[in-house]
């Protein structure tokens, strides 16, 4: 959440994110893709594209650790949301002889810090929990912490082939980000706050 302080750069406010609890998924997706990229230097990340034949669904964050170890992460923000996704086909095809050798060799739940103990009573198995908050003190701001571990589904690699898909996926995140901005600026909206609660 962004909210307003006295403090300025040149003549204009400069939006904050609050101290704490992060209320949307925007938010925590940019703090997970941060922590994976920059804390456990992965090599792709990704967000919202799924890799035909290796993810079920759209995932919210992918990533493609330096060992070609495929970790796909769910953001969720509130238990109503959370309880909604163990309905869903993909935990079906996640405890499928098929996806032994497929699919994520980790997953994750990202959720607020407020839901960690709700979640961690209602856990998947198969699923690791990540908490998230906001932390000027911490790189990019954000605080992820690994609030259980992921159990190892399969030591699976990605092949070339899904290497490269997920690298045009990347660079279609990429390119959705540069086209918001683009917007923005054409529009003359030079005061909302990117993911991270920074100024375009």
């Amino acid at each position: 959440m962004i909210t307003r302080t006295k403090d300025r750069v040149g003549n204009k406010l400069v939006p904050k994110p609050d101290k704490g609890h992060m209320r949307t998924a925007h938010e925590i997706k940019y703090a997970v893709a941060s922590y994976f990229r920059y804390e456990r230097q992965a090599a792709l990340v990704s967000t919202e594209r799924p890799i035909y034949g290796v993810t079920a669904g759209v995932p919210d964050v992918l990533v493609c650790m330096p060992n070609r170890k495929l970790v796909e992460i769910e953001v969720k923000v509130s238990m109503s949301d959370f309880r909604a996704d163990a309905k869903k086909y993909k935990w079906k095809y996640m405890k499928s002889e098929w996806a032994k050798n497929k699919g994520p060799s980790q997953f994750y739940y990202a959720v607020p810090t407020k839901l960690v103990e709700k979640v961690k009573a209602e856990l998947p198995e198969g699923a690791g929990l990540i908490s998230c908050r906001w932390d000027g003190r911490c790189v990019g701001g954000t605080a992820v912490v690994v609030e259980r571990k992921a159990p190892v589904l399969h030591k699976t690699r990605l092949d070339l082939k899904s290497i490269v898909r997920m690298a045009k996926n990347q660079t279609g995140t990429l390119c959705s980000m540069m086209r918001l901005e683009a917007k923005r600026r054409h529009e003359g909206i030079d005061d909302e706050p990117c993911l991270d609660g920074s100024h375009i």
